[in-house]
């Protein structure tokens, strides 16, 4: 289904007075797939970067992730899966591996003199989503 957008255009009439007036125009079709990684849920577009859980692999590397959930195509209807559409997969390319930032994990309890405190870091793996197939 596809849905209008209006969208603010400045039109100069012939008296040079500027209006405001709102066009119509088509939502651009793109196609797009919920991933499944870690536990999360992504969406997954063609071309865009997604942080995911660490995955084994260096930079450069092809991967392919086939627990896709919901399935867009352009100008199709969306496939829903129970739980996971049947034949589809994400080809993605490892961009990045790397650590997330530190975050501090602080324990206390009042009056008894105890305080601890943990780091941590989390592991990442940044892909480019290539192509998106069922």
């Amino acid at each position: 289904m596809k849905k209008n957008i209006l969208t603010p255009v400045f039109v100069v009439d012939e008296d040079g007075l500027n209006m405001l007036n709102f066009q119509a125009s088509r939502r651009k079709a793109m196609s797009y797939a919920i991933i499944q990684n870690g536990g999360k849920q992504y969406r997954a577009e063609p071309g865009q970067l997604v942080d995911l859980e660490k995955i084994e692999g260096n930079p450069g590397d092809t991967i392919e992730i086939p627990t896709v959930a919901m399935i867009h195509l352009d100008n199709q209807e969306a496939v829903v899966g129970a739980p996971l559409v049947q034949n589809a997969k994400v080809t993605a390319e490892i961009v990045l591996q790397d650590r997330s930032r530190k975050i501090i994990v602080f324990k206390k309890k009042r009056r008894k003199n105890y305080r601890r405190t943990h780091g941590h870091r989390q592991s990442f793996t940044r892909v480019r989503i290539k192509e998106i197939t069922v």
